[in-house]
């Protein structure tokens, strides 16, 4: 338990390698406590080590005992590597252990979104509705708007998150409510609304500020520049940018400063000065960890400046790299989207019009 509870220091300072090492006494000394195998496969992730992930949990299997859980884990990392059947195989055992398991029914979800067949994953999804729970209840809420965003079907999404919403008011809780704001705002932003995305990424902002929860603030104040940003509204943007800079500067978790990077990033391109903007995407990209929120808006922000300065062919080679990155289709679903129609726009400029067309299909097929 020592073990355990300062591992959660480390990960909330992302001092991975540190924590590995604390929890490969756990694991070494095999542990029965399942906690111990999944925390660690995660940090196994997050450190880029995908075979060493997938390896602690088949351990646990092999000589500990069978569990739901491990599971849904070695889905998860079967999904990152595109073994769909495997995957679906884990979420089925899982689901046969704990037939009401949230964690499980979107786990099959997303294997079916994953396998392209969008009737079945939706069909799972909303089961997530049908447990009576409020936080499943707002899980699915988010996990639906982000299938409706993956198809184009932005009213959707929005009707699903305004649903989220009125559950979180009703229940009280400052953080729910921020989340479901800052989903919100970023509906609104995709649709072009830039009034109702600032209002919105304000009171996610505000909402943020009353839980007394750096880490909420962090979050809500990164989404609302993200938004401004997406929206044209540059020095609201700079300004959001400069007071998420301050709170994680007061804070303990440095690292976390690759968010501010990112943002400047973004500013400096807005304003044309592409080769300081690629340095802070490099800041940024240096404090990431391999599997990370942030990590698809970093390349997206890559390419479109790569692209802006000159360099198309890098900037396909980015745009690219997101669609082989399977999860980034689920957690991603719009710069997933949109990472095919700017390839092919760098196509068309080039004059490979086949395969221009090609790309611009695959965009159609998803927004159709």
């Amino acid at each position: 338990m020592g073990n355990n509870n300062l591992v959660v220091v480390y990960n909330s300072n992302e001092e991975y390698d540190k924590a590995a090492e604390l929890f490969e006494d756990n694991v070494s000394s095999r542990q029965k406590s399942y906690h111990s195998y999944t925390i660690m496969a995660n940090i196994y992730l997050l450190l880029g080590q995908m075979r060493k992930s997938e390896g602690i949990l088949r351990l646990f299997l092999d000589e500990i005992t069978d569990h739901a859980q491990i599971r849904l884990g070695l889905a998860g990392i079967l999904m990152r590597q595109n073994k769909l059947d495997d995957a679906l195989e884990q979420a089925d055992l899982a689901l046969a252990m704990n037939p009401s398991s949230p964690d499980g029914i979107s786990s099959r979800g997303h294997v079916f979104f994953l396998k392209d067949d969008m009737d079945q994953a939706l069909t799972e999804y909303q089961k997530l509705l049908e447990i009576e729970q409020p936080v499943t209840n707002l899980y699915a809420r988010n996990v639906l708007s982000n299938f409706f965003i993956a198809h184009g079907k932005l009213g959707l999404a929005e009707e699903q998150l305004r649903e989220g919403l009125e559950l979180a008011e009703m229940v009280g809780e400052k953080s729910w409510v921020s989340g479901m704001q800052s989903g919100l705002s970023y509906v609104y932003a995709l649709k072009g609304s830039a009034a109702d995305a600032a209002r919105a990424a304000d009171l996610a902002v505000g909402n943020a500020r009353e839980t007394g929860s750096q880490d909420y603030l962090r979050k809500a104040l990164f989404a609302q520049s993200m938004v401004l940003i997406q929206v044209g509204e540059l020095e609201e943007a700079r300004r959001s940018a400069q007071e998420l800079q301050r709170v994680i500067a007061s804070g303990l978790n440095q690292r976390a400063m690759r968010h501010v990077y990112l943002l400047n990033g973004k500013l400096l391109s807005k304003a044309g000065r592409h080769t300081e903007a690629l340095d802070e995407f490099e800041r940024s990209r240096e404090l990431m960890p391999r599997i990370v929120d942030s990590l698809a808006s970093l390349l997206d922000a890559q390419a479109d400046t790569l692209w802006a300065s000159g360099e198309p062919e890098k900037a396909l080679r980015l745009y690219h790299g997101m669609q082989r990155r399977p999860l980034a289709r689920l957690e991603h679903s719009y710069l997933y989207a949109r990472s095919l129609y700017q390839r092919a726009r760098i196509l068309q400029e080039q004059g490979k019009d086949k395969a221009a067309r090609t790309r611009y299909q695959e965009f159609l097929d998803l927004w159709k």
